[in-house]
C-alpha cells in the first residue's frame, strides 16, 4: 500500500525532486526555491506499509514520515543546511499476533513443567486479553539536515539519513497482556500463561503459574519463554533509509 503527497512550485530557479526510501519503498517529495525572499523548502508527506516479524509471527508495519525543512536567505544556491519539523511514525499491526498468542503457548506447554493437557480429561481453555499495541514516534520541531552537491546542471545527490534520523527524540507505546486460561475442574486446578512486555529487557515474557483454590504458584523461577523485541522497539535504527534528490 502506498500513500504519497507531491508538492508542486512555481520556482525561481532549478526545481528538484526528492525521494524518502524506506527499505525500498518511496515517498516522493520536493526541493524548491519559493521565490527570492523566503528561500528554499525540503519537503516529504508519504505513507508506506512492509511486512514484518514479531517473536516469529508475520504482520504488517506502517510508516508515515514528515519532512518540512527550510533554508532561508537571498540565495539561489540550495545547498546548505535545512531546519525544520521532522516526524516519523511507526504502526505494527499486532492482530495477527494476538491471534498467535495462545498457539505459541500451546506449543510451549509442559516446558519446566510435568502438565500435560492429553492426559487429563474435562479441561478447557480461554485467553483474556486488550489488543496488544506497538506504536512508535520520533519527532522534532527543529530538525536540522545538511544537503549539499547540488547546483550544477543536471546534479544530483544520494546520501542514506538512518544515522542522522535516529537522533530524533522518540516515544514508545508498547502494551502486551496475554492471560491464557487452562482450567481443570476435576482436580479444582487453573493454569494460567501470562505474556506480558519488559521494555527494559526489550522483550515479551511468557510465565506459568498454577493455582489452587486461592493459592498461587509459579512454576518456574524464570520466563517460560522470552521473545526478543529489541529489533522491533529500534526500527529505526535497523531500518535502511535512502534520501535521492535530482534536478527535474
Amino acid at each position: 500500500m502506498t500513500e504519497t503527497v507531491q508538492s508542486n512550485f512555481h520556482l525561481n530557479g532549478t526545481a528538484y525532486v526528492a525521494t524518502l526510501s524506506v527499505n525500498g519503498l518511496p515517498m516522493e517529495g520536493s526541493l524548491a526555491r519559493l521565490d527570492a525572499s523566503t528561500g528554499w523548502r525540503f519537503l516529504i508527506q508519504g505513507k508506506q506499509t512492509e511486512e514484518a516479524e514479531l517473536a516469529g509471527v508475520p504482520l504488517k508495519r506502517t510508516w508515515e514520515i514528515s519532512l518540512d525543512l527550510a533554508k532561508t536567505g537571498l540565495t539561489v544556491d540550495p545547498n546548505g543546511i535545512y531546519r525544520g519539523k521532522a516526524s516519523i511514525s511507526l504502526h505494527y499491526d499486532m492482530e495477527p499476533f494476538d491471534k498467535a498468542v495462545f498457539e505459541i503457548a500451546k506449543d510451549l506447554r509442559g516446558n519446566g513443567t510435568d502438565f500435560d493437557y492429553t492426559k487429563i480429561k474435562g479441561w478447557f481453555s480461554h485467553d483474556e486479553y486488550a489488543p496488544s499495541k506497538l506504536d512508535q514516534r520520533w519527532e522534532s520541531e527543529d530538525f536540522p539536515l545538511y544537503i549539499g552537491g547540488l547546483g550544477e546542471a543536471g546534479a544530483s545527490v544520494v546520501k542514506t539519513l538512518g544515522h542522522t534520523l535516529s537522533y530524533l527524540p522518540q516515544e514508545r507505546n508498547l502494551h502486551l497482556s496475554h492471560k491464557l486460561f487452562y482450567d481443570m475442574p476435576q482436580n479444582g486446578e487453573t493454569y494460567i500463561y501470562t505474556m506480558q512486555a519488559d521494555e527494559s529487557e526489550e522483550a515479551a515474557l511468557l510465565r506459568l503459574y498454577q493455582y489452587k483454590g486461592k493459592a498461587k504458584k509459579s512454576l518456574s523461577a524464570k520466563p517460560v519463554e522470552q521473545f526478543d523485541l529489541s529489533e522491533a522497539l529500534n526500527a529505526l535504527d535497523n531500518t535502511y533509509i535512502l534520501l535521492a534528490i535530482s534536478a527535474k
